[in-house]
């Protein structure tokens, strides 16, 4: 015999359609299904559902957020990259516009330079080597290019202030870090301690008093040039 729901061979009475009381409730359901007045009936089964286990079910869904091990699997989601891709991709115009803002903000120009750092000259990604209060401590004292002494313009191709490397081998801290115009910080380049008293004679600069300070920390001995 065969069976008219699943189509299995089985051994049967001779007049047996179904195999087993499954597939016969099966077929019942499969008739009924097509039926409109079982699907307009089904609807206002599942809207009264969902009107009186709504709340119940945003009270649940509230407890369980709260848990410290749902907290902890949210946290480990958001620190893999894929979740910030994913993110990114959803909506790109609206992360872009985060970013830049990030960028300008003090902490994000902190990152910004502590990632170059790790990218080009391969300085290990210390915390505590430069800070938010650090980079706020050399604003405050360098309000002008400590080298060629010129004037910041915000947002100008050569005269935005920038964060520049004193002694170009070793990372950022406050005895290493100056405010720089662009075109000083892109022309000195990687200059060792050595060169930069020739770099700064063969541009005619007059920098700042700091600069003569700084060199005393780094034990180079150095003169005022005159012209």
């Amino acid at each position: 015999m065969i069976c008219a729901n699943c189509t299995i061979v089985f051994k049967g009475y001779k007049n047996q359609k179904y195999c087993s009381v499954k597939c016969r409730d099966h077929a019942k359901w499969l008739r009924i299904k097509d039926n409109s007045s079982y699907k307009i009936k089904q609807k206002i089964r599942n809207r009264k559902y969902e009107i009186t286990h709504k709340e119940q079910r945003k009270k649940d869904r509230n407890k369980r957020q709260k848990t410290k091990p749902y907290r902890d699997r949210q946290n480990k989601w958001r620190k893999n990259r894929k979740y910030w891709l994913y993110q990114y991709a959803a909506n790109p115009e609206a992360n872009r516009l985060k970013s830049r803002k990030f960028r300008q903000t003090d902490k994000g120009k902190i990152n910004d330079i502590k990632s170059n750092e790790h990218r080009r000259k391969k300085f290990p990604k210390n915390k505590q080597s430069f800070n938010k209060k650090d980079l706020m401590v050399i604003k405050k004292r360098d309000s002008i290019c400590v080298y060629c002494k010129h004037d910041f313009i915000i947002n100008h191709p050569l005269y935005r202030p920038t964060i520049d490397h004193f002694d170009s081998n070793k990372s950022l801290s406050l005895t290493n870090a100056v405010c720089a115009c662009q075109s000083c910080n892109s022309s000195k380049r990687n200059i060792p301690l050595s060169a930069l008293l020739g770099w700064i004679k063969r541009k005619k600069f007059k920098p700042k008093k700091i600069v003569y300070k700084l060199f005393n920390i780094h034990k180079i001995k150095t003169k005022r040039f005159i012209y």
